[in-house]
């Protein structure tokens, strides 16, 4: 039999588990009206708290109670409702334990879609926490799967401001699901100036997009890979033609014995923090300051300390509490870890590289050397023969400029990341053939080195005018802005310069600039459709030959070369014999 008593309004309780934060003033209103007008037609359950009374559900009734007791006689007149006594509200009276009372509140709530996302999730930490519930039974209470449950927890992890916003429902679900993916990146402080302009640009720019700006000007963060723009698994960095550049973001076979030691001048580049980097400066090593950070109380410290341990044994980037991904994006927050990695990754790759081809690794104990240029037939000699004197050297240990050593990347050579250079006996008797040429040329007389070198020049002019009867078939019906478009849809992919005769000023004409990018459109597409010249190759001095290798990448394409361009290649190989009569055996040097 149920227990109906009538209860002073000021000794009734809401729910201790009512998850809303706030009431509806036009919908508590609207229950008044319907009471005033027909009386309470459910009465609420409750229990015994004390000297109190708790709701188990009834909680919009009892605010319209309390809006009803606080109108006058005259409100109830004006209106046509009777005028009654509010000062007291009838219960259902029920032995009712914490968790019922839980599930009351929620279940009243549920089914009137009363809760905003923060609600609900806050609603669902509480019955995991205070009744140890599994995200299985959350997610039965609730009427959804284990995995929302989880993610509609995780909104909990968002600053204070972007939950209100959330909560107030000036932000979508999406947008502040996509700031939980990236908020290992940045302070919490970014997340919500990030989380405000989402909320003012809301119709105007994606909150994909504002996210990845806010990202791009943070100096300690890397974008690693774009899935929409790589193919293949993720890596730690995006290479067009190299994916072996980086490394797997798994960390798959990752060379972790070659990481750098870290120093505290290392780790000291990280902050800012007086009192962390009075830490650094009377630690022994990073070590011990791992250990003094810590145990010190405040969070940056603890912060330093967590960023140190991933240093000294880093986990796999798509583990590491500094990942984020954002859609397709994925970042690095910690770029000093990135750039430790990359080092570590490089030695590797110049040590396989040793390995495959069977060339010494550059030792300051060899002394000097000389780099070889791949375009050179002795130095292209010596690489075949592989002679004992050969080594090669990292990129970053060679001072200014180099020649080119495409010729080489056959081979396994990659000259983004190291070069081939000779030491020793081949590297004094490549300085003395040098000195023949240079006594050859005190003579008069050209080498045949300077043939490559005239044949070289040769082939770039020919390249240019092919590349003008490209550019009319292939871009004739194009105009100067779409021309630019193209070449700045195009630069990405390591668009040519063009050659340095072409080149052209800041002031020249729009009909100049006009012929120069498309000229120059159409050269890069000529360098990546016709064959490679082989390192001894008769393209390599013979101009008719290579002209040949032109026209393959005319036809390819359905562009007509007209005769006149082969009789120039015939002109150029005529110029090119006269111009060497005497074979450099034939001159003594000085």
């Amino acid at each position: 039999m149920t227990n109906i008593i009538f209860v002073p309004l000021d000794e009734i309780e809401p729910n201790p588990w009512q998850p809303r934060n706030s009431d509806d003033p036009e919908h508590i209103e609207k229950i008044a009206h319907s009471i005033a007008a027909d009386g309470l037609l459910q009465y609420p359950v409750a229990r015994r708290a004390g000297d109190k009374y708790q709701l188990a559900f009834g909680h919009s009734r009892f605010k319209a109670f309390q809006f009803l007791n606080a109108r006058t006689g005259i409100w109830f007149t004006e209106r046509g409702y009777p005028v009654k006594s509010y000062d007291k509200m009838p219960l259902q009276l029920h032995e009712l334990g914490d968790e019922v009372m839980f599930r009351y509140a929620v279940g009243e709530n549920l089914a009137r879609k009363d809760l905003n996302a923060i609600e609900t999730a806050s609603a669902m930490k509480r019955y995991r926490d205070e009744f140890g519930k599994s995200s299985a039974e959350i997610g039965a209470l609730f009427g959804v799967n284990d995995a929302t449950v989880r993610g509609t927890l995780r909104l909990l992890d968002l600053p204070a401001g972007a939950r209100e916003l959330l909560g107030k429902g000036k932000m979508s679900q999406g947008a502040a699901r996509a700031l939980l993916s990236v908020r290992n990146l940045v302070d919490e402080n970014i997340i919500e100036q990030i989380a405000q302009e989402i909320v003012a640009s809301e119709g105007i720019s994606a909150f994909t997009d504002i996210i990845q700006k806010a990202l791009n000007k943070q100096r300690n963060i890397l974008m690693m890979w774009q899935e929409s723009a790589a193919t293949g698994r993720p890596r730690a960095g995006m290479n067009w033609h190299k994916s072996e550049k980086y490394w797997l973001l798994t960390m798959k076979n990752f060379p972790n014995y070659r990481l750098p030691s870290l120093t505290l001048s290392d780790a000291a580049t990280l902050t800012e923090n007086s009192q962390i980097l009075r830490v650094f400066a009377h630690a022994k090593n990073t070590i011990a300051a791992e250990v003094m950070l810590g145990a010190m109380e405040d969070d940056e410290s603890k912060k330093m300390a967590e960023t140190l341990a991933i240093l000294h044994d880093p986990p796999s980037c798509d583990s590491c509490p500094f990942y984020g991904r954002l859609g397709k994006m994925h970042y690095c927050g910690l770029r000093f870890c990135h750039m430790r990695k990359k080092k570590a990754w490089d030695e590797e790759r110049i040590f396989q590289i040793a390995k495959k081809t069977g060339v010494d690794l550059y030792d300051e104990r060899d002394g000097k050397f000389v780099i070889l240029k791949g375009y050179d037939a002795r130095h292209q000699a010596l690489w075949k023969e592989r002679v004992p004197d050969l080594r090669i050297i990292q990129r970053e240990k060679i001072r200014g400029e180099y020649p080119s050593q495409f010729s080489f990347e056959d081979d396994g050579i990659d000259q983004e990341l190291c070069v081939v250079c000779v030491v020793g006996k081949s590297m004094l008797e490549l300085k003395d053939l040098v000195k023949a040429e240079r006594a050859m040329e005190k003579a008069g007389i050209l080498s045949p080195n300077n043939r490559y070198a005239m044949a070289q020049n040769k082939r770039e002019r020919l390249l240019w005018e092919a590349a003008n009867f490209f550019a009319d078939e292939l871009f004739g019906a194009m105009n100067l802005e779409a021309v630019k478009a193209l070449e700045d849809c195009l630069s990405a992919y390591g668009l040519d310069e063009g050659p340095k005769f072409a080149q052209i000023g800041k002031i020249a004409s729009d009909e100049e600039k006009f012929d120069f990018l498309r000229r120059k459109l159409a050269l890069n597409m000529i360098h990546r459709l016709r064959p490679p010249i082989e390192a001894d190759s008769r393209s390599r001095t013979c101009m008719i030959d290579f002209y040949e290798t032109v026209e393959l990448a005319a036809q390819k394409v359905g562009v007509h070369l007209p005769d006149s361009l082969r009789r120039a290649a015939s002109e150029a190989d005529t110029e090119i014999e006269i111009s060497f009569p005497v074979s450099a055996e034939t001159i003594e040097v000085e």
